[in-house]
């Protein structure tokens, strides 16, 4: 059959023009296309590839096709496809042996385990930093190295002049002196004010003084226990074994009233009982100015104040307050105007009232804590410094 080249009709093969148009036909005509119609049998469906990956090796054996194509050429270019498919090379660590040939008749096999060099792992999580744990671990050294090995030798220690007052007042007292001590701080505060009362407790027991113990507050008498008993722990050398037992005139309610009361009473009028009365020398008319020194310990401003206006400024005695940081800038002006003796607070003060008595107490461990851990810092930040620029 010779095919018109230009209608599609065709003619039998001895002809010479076409049957519909006439026109002319060449032997040499190429027959037409295929439609897409008419090639779609020829297309082999889609071939069947056994269980596994492929690979640079794979096995063409392993891919079956259910219908055999007519055309050779298109099942030609369908099978180099499938071989140029196959041949793209995966990674050397995940390649694995291709799955045998399956019988007819039998089951899909599972597919083999990854090797362990090839399986999943899970990204290994980031161990914690031990360098917080290790600066830690030798601040907390250095604080009880420091608390337990106080530097030798005298500190250059800010003295204001109050502090040099106190300690006069106290040297200069007679043989035997009588002191009233008021505990006005909470336990809350006792840290801080125990830099004062430990030292201030040895001068006392140095000039051989007879203690009487007195507080505004419920706690006082509580607080002034614990100050006695780790003075009696500490006990520094030249102190007797045995010291005096103070006394104690307890918690007196009332505040102003309190201490006003305080103030006119005579020991036969007081609670205090004649045994307490004998150990401090008092006869029955003495009254609370018979007392050779006041030193009160304050951690509250409105006890301070009290103890400004109705004792200090009544009576003829020498009352020196030891406050806390937070009370002492209210009594400044006190201190301005010579309505009392003395003002000491804070840590710089603790430490100057030790070094006028040249001993290592509870202010000098303070110190040597603070000198190694600021050594110890500024050796971080150098350490942090010398390694950013090496980096």
């Amino acid at each position: 059959m010779i095919t018109c080249s230009n209608c599609g009709h065709e003619n039998a093969d001895e002809a010479k023009i076409c049957g519909r148009c006439a026109q002319p036909l060449d032997a040499n005509t190429l027959p037409p296309p295929r439609l897409l119609a008419q090639i779609q049998g020829l297309i082999p469906p889609e071939p069947i590839i056994s269980t596994g990956q492929l690979s640079g090796n794979v096995d063409l054996s392993a891919i079956e096709v259910r219908e055999k194509a007519t055309e050779p050429e298109v099942d030609t270019l369908l099978v180099a496809a499938a071989v140029a498919a196959s041949q793209i090379a995966e990674p050397e660590s995940e390649v694995v042996e291709p799955a045998a040939r399956l019988e007819p008749g039998q089951g899909v096999a599972a597919p083999p385990p990854l090797p362990p060099h090839v399986r999943h792992k899970e990204p290994a999580k980031k161990q914690p930093s031990r360098l917080p744990l290790v600066l830690a671990l030798l601040a907390l050294l250095l604080v009880i190295a420091g608390l337990r090995y106080p530097l030798a030798g005298d500190v250059a220690a800010p003295r204001r002049p109050s502090v040099e007052t106190a300690y006069t007042y106290i040297e200069i007292l007679p043989e035997r002196p009588r002191v009233l001590l008021a505990w006005d701080y909470e336990p809350t505060t006792q840290g801080e004010m125990q830099l004062f009362a430990l030292p201030i407790l040895q001068h006392l027991y140095q000039k051989g003084a007879r203690i009487a113990n007195v507080s505004l507050r419920p706690t006082g008498p509580a607080v002034a226990a614990a100050a006695m008993a780790k003075f009696d722990l500490l006990r520094p050398p030249g102190i007797q074994s045995i010291l005096p037992k103070p006394v104690n005139l307890g918690f007196i309610p009332g505040d102003a009233a309190a201490l006003r009361s305080l103030s006119v009473a005579t020991v036969a009028d007081s609670n205090l009982s004649a045994m307490n009365a004998q150990a401090l020398g008092f006869g029955p008319d003495d009254t609370v100015e018979s007392f050779d020194l006041i030193i009160e310990f304050s951690a509250e401003t409105a006890t301070s104040q009290e103890w400004v206006e109705q004792i200090a400024t009544r009576l003829d005695i020498p009352v020196i307050i030891v406050a806390s940081g937070a009370v002492a800038p209210v009594l400044r002006p006190y201190e301005q105007t010579n309505q009392i003796a003395a003002l000491m607070s804070g840590y710089g003060d603790a430490l100057a009232y030790e070094r006028l008595l040249h001993i290592q107490g509870p202010a000098a461990s303070q110190h040597t804590t603070q000198t190694l851990l600021h050594l110890l810092m500024i050796g971080v930040v150098c350490i942090t410094l010398i390694r950013s620029v090496f980096r």
